[in-house]
């Protein structure tokens, strides 16, 4: 992996938005969920785990939460065989991209849905974008898994955890550039990074909305059990969504066989 220096703008976001998260966020009363009047969708996002843990609790928490569409990540052929035979009467639409054992993606839609080509020069994960036909209007949704704060081998270090802040900001900056600025559009996915990051601080600084953000405001979307004792916890998984929508719902689903928990959020229009 490519280290990046980041420059003092970038370090004082970084310190700002730290600072936010830990000691900030809590002081605020999240927003009460709303039960949607008028057309809505519902939206997913899941780092599923390329090993295949506990594969059909994962399935099953995809199919109660009964999205209409669905952002997946560290999917590959294991992983596209038993959803296409679980979900394909579901999912009308599905797009599975793979990369080696850990890095693909996957997209699944009941509404009409066309997937745009997209190439990324400097991200480690291919990431999707598809135009959703919804009864919302048409809505560009863009699936990411950004660089995971890990050294070359994998491993959590603190040089990695710096060095990856400013990998991760210039992977969405790139993808970002694909978006209509006049199409809704939301950026889903396993951002490695909770509201701390360069990354998700960029997007705020765009004009979108982190969804969950809203309703709660310390739950985990990760969790890591280090030498049988310790649990990590952070949220890494994300849902944004332009000012052209708004959020009435959303919240983390306790379910699943992943390291990671599925996110689920309702979007309506922001002119309701």
């Amino acid at each position: 992996m490519m280290r990046q220096k980041l420059t003092f703008h970038q370090w004082v976001s970084f310190f700002r938005r730290t600072a936010w998260a830990y000691l900030g966020a809590g002081r605020r009363a999240p927003r009460r969920h709303e039960i949607p009047h008028g057309p809505s969708i519902k939206v997913i996002t899941y780092n599923l785990n390329y090993d295949l843990p506990a594969a059909g609790r994962t399935i099953r928490a995809i199919q109660e939460a009964n999205a209409d569409v669905v952002c997946l990540q560290e999917t590959n052929p294991q992983w596209e065989k038993l959803l296409r035979n679980a979900l394909g009467e579901r999912y009308s639409e599905m797009f599975f991209q793979h990369r080696g054992k850990a890095s693909g993606m996957a997209m699944l839609s009941k509404l009409p849905t066309r997937q745009v080509p997209l190439t990324s020069r400097s991200c480690r994960c291919p990431a999707q974008l598809v135009e959703v036909d919804s009864p919302l209007g048409k809505i560009q949704f863009l699936n990411v898994h950004l660089t995971p704060p890990g050294n070359a081998a994998g491993r959590l270090t603190p040089t990695a955890f710096i060095a990856t802040l400013k990998v991760r900001l210039d992977e969405i900056q790139e993808l970002f550039q694909y978006l209509h600025a006049g199409v809704a559009a939301v950026a889903a996915g396993d951002f490695n990074e909770g509201d701390w990051g360069l990354a998700v601080g960029w997007l705020h600084r765009r004009g979108l909305t982190d969804a969950l953000g809203q309703f709660d405001r310390h739950g985990s979307t990760w969790r890591m059990v280090m030498y049988g004792l310790l649990t990590l916890r952070d949220r890494l998984d994300h849902i944004f969504y332009s000012p052209h929508l708004d959020c009435p719902s959303a919240k983390v689903l306790r379910a699943g066989g992943s390291d990671h928990l599925p996110v689920v959020t309702v979007l309506r229009d922001a002119k309701r």
